[in-house]
């Protein structure tokens, strides 16, 4: 990695570095030339008089470093456990999305934006011209993990393991290409943990992208997870967060690990799967749609 100080460093003044998110000080690293990185984190940098005076911003870079390699194909099992979900639709009454929990959710149906199938399968649908969350400008027909007695799921990195794998077949796109299929989100509209999306061209190959967050403060930038998925095909993936806080998510044969900062331990989370569609704009012809073959949640205590 490279350190550029605009305009060059000023007579008396030393750059120094740090790569544990602390402020840099006479105490840390020096800056003599590019460094290697091998492991996620933060780097910072500012410069230092003699005294050890800050003479300038501290300048903070994120740096995301996952392990990418391949793995077998994930096993999904048919069907869904609607009981273990509430389902949040981009229809509704006073500019809010319609819900409804379990256990009326799994003998509800409105199609073509949540239709569950005699085989097991559910379509979902959202168009660009759907009523969002508050926390969002983007419509979703999309899933929110439940606990079993009905209330809302919160389970803690560090906690216990948690799983969850879909299989499905996006149908369509908007004119972004853009659709939110699987998610790990904070309580209370907090930072998202994991986000893995299908990027592609209505009827041509697409890309499951992925973004993680390894600290809650960082920006999750976007990561190719697999390539060339021809359209139509089945999409599987699993993300599973294990007790000591290690995130793997697999894709389509792809797999991505790297370790969650602690930080994460005290935030809430719970696991969300539909089509959350990231695009806006146009007419209610566009959207989003997926038809999830299964989806399974297996906590581990």
């Amino acid at each position: 990695m490279t350190v550029t100080v605009p305009g060059g460093i000023p007579p008396g003044a030393r750059l120094y570095y740090t790569t544990d998110r602390s402020t840099p000080t006479l105490a840390s690293t020096p800056y003599t030339g590019p460094f290697v990185q091998s492991q996620t984190g933060i780097v910072r940098a500012a410069l230092l008089s003699a005294d050890g005076a800050v003479t300038g911003p501290v300048s903070t870079r994120d740096y995301q470093i996952y392990a990418i390699g391949t793995t077998a194909p994930v096993f999904v099992s048919p069907g869904t456990d609607l009981g273990l979900w509430k389902i949040s639709l981009p229809i509704g009454r006073y500019a809010r999305p319609f819900e409804v929990d379990p256990p009326f959710v799994a003998s509800f149906s409105s199609p073509p934006y949540f239709q569950p199938n005699a085989d097991g399968s559910i379509d979902f649908a959202a168009p660009v011209t759907g009523l969002h969350s508050p926390g969002s400008d983007d419509p979703r027909s999309e899933l929110r993990q439940m606990n079993a007695d009905g209330s809302l799921a919160s389970w803690h990195v560090g906690e216990y393991a948690q799983t969850m794998s879909a299989a499905l077949t996006v149908t369509q796109v908007p004119s972004s290409g853009r659709i939110v299929i699987g998610q790990i989100h904070a309580d209370d509209e907090g930072p998202v943990l994991v986000l893995l999306e299908w990027r592609g061209d209505q009827g041509q190959p697409g890309s499951l992208y992925l973004s993680i967050r390894i600290h809650p403060d960082d920006p999750g930038r976007p990561t190719v997870l697999a390539s060339n998925v021809p359209w139509g095909s089945l999409v599987t993936y699993r993300i599973n967060v294990s007790l000591d806080g290690i995130l793997t998510v697999t894709g389509n044969g792809n797999v991505a690990v790297v370790p969650l900062d602690p930080a994460w331990n005290a935030e809430g989370q719970y696991f969300k799967a539909g089509t959350y569609v990231l695009d806006h704009e146009g007419d209610a012809s566009e959207g989003g749609a997926a038809r999830f073959y299964g989806i399974n949640i297996a906590p581990t205590p």
